[in-house]
């Protein structure tokens, strides 16, 4: 047996149970043979302050002329996840190739992701789904920089969970990086998620990224070739933008397309107001590290317009401001040929809308056109907060995210 405190390099340190040590066979003539096993109960790594736990850790291991060959299994202590491990190691040309793969590692709300991650602050709980992964890494002692290449790929599997107040379900995907000597991604990504409940629900969204190193930071930088989910009865999405992480500030523009202007409406729960048409536009959003900010943007009604009906009883306003009457009445069956919204938001959820509306209502004896100005105030974040707790989650979200929803909440 073989007793250690530990070992310490840089910012690694492991802690290692006592390690026993069995020779199976030995042989010395013109090259050295031999084969053994090591195994130990527990090791601890800790990198940087994050501490994971290894246990039952058995590896078998073959000395055969130059080539050192060890193989088999640990388990990570928190959820029991499998880990298989393959190294091959050429002792004449001091080149090392290394192959770590993990067991299938399922989620529910019994066992979520949190469970594993206990030790990373991270906004994301996943309580269904599945994903694998396999490392593999190459190291050349013979080069001159004597570098450490290593890859990962990670399968993805209808996963779903929580990333901080939204809710997802139904993800999947493939994703490979290159970890060393810098993080990158091989070859472009593609993440699909069918369903996204932020309070009111995205459908089939669709990510297309890389990753490749940032000139600003030990981070990746992303870069999202296209992105894009069904909202509301359009489409909303974004095309070649690069988001860094290290940055204090990143910029986007954020496309929409073709939403159901009745869809956005029933979203202010006006039981009074009914309203038409298709809505289209582009809305320049701050990614700041105090939220999100829109400044402007310029959202606009297809042609040829569309209709907006007020049938709330407008007899109260007899003898008011005429502006006012003349308003309300137009609304009754307001026919509008333009409409156009500027947004503005900022991190407390507060909402702007600036409409701008020309039409008229053939029911009045108005023949002019009559120019709408209107401006509409709406904390967004309560808004949606309201609307999940009235209406829950989409039914279209799994079932096991649901149930995980509706257990944190009666907490």
């Amino acid at each position: 047996q073989v007793f250690t405190e530990g070992l310490i390099f840089n910012d690694l340190s492991l802690d290692i149970s006592p390690v026993r040590f069995e020779l199976k066979g030995l042989k010395i003539n013109s090259a050295i043979t031999a084969a053994g096993t090591l195994t130990a109960n527990k090791l601890t790594t800790q990198i940087n302050g994050q501490a994971l736990d290894l246990t039952e850790i058995t590896q078998d291991f073959k000395l055969n002329a130059d080539t050192l060959t060890i193989q088999g299994s640990l388990y990570e202590a928190i959820r029991s996840i499998g880990l298989s491990t393959n190294v091959n190691y050429d002792l004449g040309h001091k080149q090392a190739k290394i192959l770590i793969a993990t067991d299938t590692v399922r989620f529910s709300p019994e066992q979520p992701s949190s469970n594993l991650l206990t030790r990373f602050d991270l906004p994301i709980t996943l309580v269904s789904g599945e994903f694998s992964s396999t490392l593999s890494a190459h190291w050349d002692g013979m080069a001159q920089q004597q570098q450490l290449n290593a890859r990962m790929d990670t399968k993805l599997k209808q996963l779903g969970g929580a990333w901080q107040d939204s809710y997802f379900s139904n993800l999947s995907g493939t994703v490979s990086l290159q970890l060393s000597p810098q993080i990158r991604s091989v070859g472009l990504q593609t993440i699909n998620v069918e369903q996204i409940d932020v309070g009111t629900p995205l459908t089939s969204t669709k990510i297309v990224f890389d990753l490749e190193p940032s000139s600003y930071g030990e981070l990746p930088k992303i870069n999202l070739h296209s992105a894009s989910s069904t909202l509301l009865g359009g489409t909303i999405g974004l095309s070649r933008q690069v988001f860094d992480p290290n940055l204090s500030e990143n910029e986007l523009s954020v496309s929409l397309d073709g939403l159901k202007l009745e869809q956005v409406v029933s979203l202010y729960e006006m039981e009074d107001m009914d309203a038409y048409g298709t809505i289209d536009g582009k809305i320049p959003i701050r990614l700041t590290k105090d939220g999100i900010y829109i400044d402007g943007g310029n959202l606009s009604a297809r042609k040829p317009g569309g209709l907006i009906r007020y049938r709330a009883d407008t007899s109260a306003m007899a003898g008011t401001a005429l502006g006012t009457e003349i308003l309300f009445d137009s609304l009754k069956n307001f026919q509008y040929t333009e409409l156009k919204v500027l947004p503005s938001y900022k991190p407390d959820g507060e909402l702007i809308l600036e409409l701008s509306i020309l039409g008229k209502n053939k029911d009045l004896d108005i023949q002019r056109p009559v120019q709408l100005n209107i401006n509409l105030q709406q904390n967004l974040l309560k808004l949606l907060q309201s609307l999940r707790y009235v209406d829950g989650l989409s039914g279209a979200i799994d079932e096991k995210v649901r149930r995980y929803y509706q257990e944190q909440n009666v907490q």
